[in-house]
C-alpha cells in the first residue's frame, strides 16, 4: 500500500517522524541511499531539498553551492545538468552543519539525483517533505509539473519560502499540498494561506502554539530534534512530528516511549 500524509498523521496521539536529508548522520545527504537507509529505518517521512541547474534542471542539494557536499566547485547555477549529473555527493561527515566533509569520498558512486529522479525512487514506499529553493517562476512550475505527473499529491508536501509562492503554487495546481517557511509562530496565517503543514523552529515551542496548532488542525513536524533527549522533549510537549538527522535514533526512542510500527 502506498504511504499516504493522511496515513502518516492518522492519528494526533501517533508521533511522526520526518528524515531531515534521508538518513543524514550516516548517509551522504540529499542522495538516494540516505533516503533508502531512512526508509529502511523506519521514517514515516523523507526531507530533501530541491535546487536549479543552470539548465532548470530541478536536482536535490541543500546549499547554492557544489563545494560542501560534492566534488565540484562553485554555484550549482552555474553547471549544466549533464555537469552536475557527473559530480561525486559523498562528501560529508555525519552531520550537515559540519563545514567540508572529507578529502576523498566516503561512498563512491554516490550523485546528485534529479527531482524527477527521487519521486521515481521513492514513490509508493514513503511520504516526502519537498523543501523548495529554485531560483524562478519557471522552474517551480517545472517542479510542480514533476509533483502532478508523479500522481504522488497524497504522498508529498512542497515546503516554499512564502505566502506570495504558497499562492502561486495553488494557482498552478490547487491539489498540492503545502508548507510554508514564514511566520512559523503564527498558525493561523497558514491556515488562511492554504497551508496544511507547519514547520516550527524547536526554540519557539510553547503549550500554547501547540493548543493553536491542534485547534487548527496542522500537521507540525518541528526541526529539529538530533538526540533521544531533544526528541523526547519535543514529544513531552505534545508535539506530534520532529525532523532529525537521526531517524534510527528516532524510531527507537518511539518504540520504547510509545510502542506501535509505523503505517503500513
Amino acid at each position: 500500500m502506498t504511504p499516504t500524509l493522511d496515513m502518516v498523521f492518522s492519528s494526533p496521539a501517533r508521533k511522526v517522524i520526518t528524515a531531515h536529508r534521508g538518513l543524514s548522520c550516516k548517509r551522504p545527504e540529499n542522495t538516494l541511499p540516505a533516503f533508502l537507509a531512512a526508509i529502511e529505518a523506519g521514517a514515516d517521512i523523507v526531507e530533501f531539498d530541491v535546487r536549479d541547474t543552470q539548465d532548470g534542471v530541478p536536482v536535490i542539494l541543500h546549499d547554492s553551492n557544489l563545494d560542501r557536499t560534492t566534488d565540484g566547485t562553485g554555484p550549482l547555477r552555474e553547471h549544466t545538468w549533464a555537469a552536475v549529473r557527473t559530480l561525486e555527493a559523498s562528501y560529508w561527515s555525519g552531520t550537515h552543519n559540519a563545514g567540508r566533509r572529507l578529502t576523498a569520498p566516503a561512498e563512491p558512486g554516490t550523485r546528485i539525483p534529479s527531482f524527477e529522479q527521487v519521486l521515481e525512487s521513492l514513490g509508493g514506499k514513503t511520504c516526502m517533505n519537498i523543501q523548495v529553493y529554485v531560483s524562478s517562476d519557471a522552474v517551480l512550475r517545472r517542479v510542480c509539473d514533476i509533483v502532478h505527473q508523479s500522481g504522488l499529491h497524497a504522498s508529498v508536501f512542497l515546503m516554499v519560502a512564502d505566502f506570495a509562492t504558497a499562492a502561486f503554487v495553488s494557482k498552478l495546481d490547487s491539489g498540492i499540498q503545502l508548507c510554508i517557511g514564514k511566520e512559523r509562530d503564527n498558525p493561523r496565517r497558514h491556515v488562511e494561506a492554504g497551508a496544511r503543514y507547519l514547520q516550527p523552529w524547536r526554540r519557539i515551542l510553547t503549550p500554547a502554539l501547540r493548543d493553536e496548532i491542534v485547534e487548527l488542525g496542522l500537521r507540525a513536524s518541528v526541526f529539529f530534534a538530533n538526540t533521544p533527549e531533544d526528541v523526547a522533549a519535543v514529544w513531552d510537549l505534545g508535539y506530534q512530528g520532529i525532523l532529525t538527522d537521526c531517524c534510527d535514533m528516532a524510531v527507537e526512542v518511539r518504540e520504547a516511549r510509545f510502542g506501535g510500527p509505523r503505517p503500513a
